[in-house]
C-alpha cells in the first residue's frame, strides 16, 4: 500500500509537506497529528482506509518535518493550510480527525471551514486556556507542559522547554521507549504498535528543529482566533477519563 509524499506551496509562500494514501475519488479525511508529531500516518488507519476506499492525508504543521515555520501562528491558522491542501488535491469536501493538540486544530477546522469540512472528530483535544476564555471548569493544563515557573506566553522560555523535549525524544531508544510506557498505570499505556508509530512520527517531525513544537505550545495558550459558539459542523469529541496528558476536563469543557 504505497504512501505518497507531496510538498505544496501555500498562498503566503510557505512549503507544506503532506502524506497521502488511497484514491482521490474516495471520501477524504485529513489527519491532524498531536504535538511533536508530524505527517506520518498510523498504519492501522491506512489499513482501514484501504478497506473502506478512503483517501487519507496527514501533514506537517508549520515548523515540523518538511513544512516551513510560520512565526506567531495561532490555532485558527490551520484553516488556510487545510484549504491549500484541499485545493492542491482538488477536494471539495473533507473530514478532519485530530489527536491531542491536533484535536484542537480539528475543532478549529470545523468552526472556520463549514463549506469545506463535512464533519470533524477530536480525540483528547486541548481546550483554550483559562487566561483566554475566562472559564474555570477545566483543569490547569499549563503545568502539564511546562512544569516550570516561566510564563507560558514567554516565547524564549517555551523554546528552551521545547528544545529539552526535542533532545529527549530524538535520543529515545526502543528500550527506553518501552520502559517509559510501562511507567504509566495500565489504563494509560499504549500498544507497542502505537508507541512505535508515535516515536517515529515525532522523530521525523522534530528532526529539522524546535520551531514546530514551540509554536504549537505557544498557540495553545494564546487566543485561538475563532469563536467556538459559531460552529455549524457535526463535531465529535472523544476523551478518556484516565488521560493524564490532556486532562479529561478539557474534552468535557469543549
Amino acid at each position: 500500500m504505497p504512501i505518497d509524499t507531496t510538498t505544496l506551496r501555500t498562498a503566503d509562500g510557505r512549503d507544506l509537506c503532506v502524506e497521502s494514501f488511497g484514491t482521490v475519488s474516495g471520501p477524504a479525511i485529513i489527519f491532524l497529528s498531536g504535538t511533536y508529531e508530524g505527517r506520518t500516518l498510523y498504519p492501522p488507519m491506512i489499513k482501514n482506509a484501504h478497506e473502506q476506499g478512503l483517501f487519507v492525508l496527514g501533514y506537517d504543521r508549520p515548523g515540523y518535518g518538511g513544512s516551513t515555520p510560520k512565526a506567531g501562528r495561532v490555532i485558527a491558522d490551520c484553516a488556510s493550510d487545510l484549504v491549500a491542501i484541499a485545493d492542491h488535491f482538488h477536494l471539495s469536501r473533507i473530514f478532519t480527525l485530530g489527536f491531542s493538540g491536533g484535536g484542537s486544530h480539528a475543532v478549529a477546522a470545523a468552526v472556520l471551514l463549514p463549506e469545506l469540512v463535512a464533519a470533524s472528530a477530536a480525540m483528547c483535544p486541548i481546550r483554550p486556556p483559562k487566561t483566554v476564555m475566562g472559564a474555570t471548569t477545566a483543569g490547569n493544563f499549563e503545568t502539564t507542559f511546562t512544569n516550570e515557573k516561566a510564563s507560558i506566553l514567554d516565547a524564549d522560555a517555551v523554546r528552551v522547554y521545547a528544545e529539552k523535549e526535542r533532545v529527549e525524544i530524538l535520543s529515545t531508544t526502543d528500550t527506553s521507549m518501552i520502559a517509559g510506557n510501562l511507567e504509566f498505570p495500565a489504563k494509560q499505556r499504549v500498544t507497542l504498535d502505537f508507541l512505535t508509530f508515535h516515536y517515529a512520527s515525532m522523530k521525523a517531525a522534530l528532526q529539522p528543529g524546535v520551531e514546530g513544537c514551540a509554536d504549537d505550545l505557544l498557540a495553545y495558550y494564546s487566543p485561538w482566533g475563532l469563536d467556538l459558539s459559531t460552529n455549524q459542523v457535526p463535531l465529535k469529541i472523544w476523551h478518556g477519563k484516565s488521560d493524564q496528558t490532556v486532562p479529561y476536563a478539557h474534552g468535557e469543557w469543549l
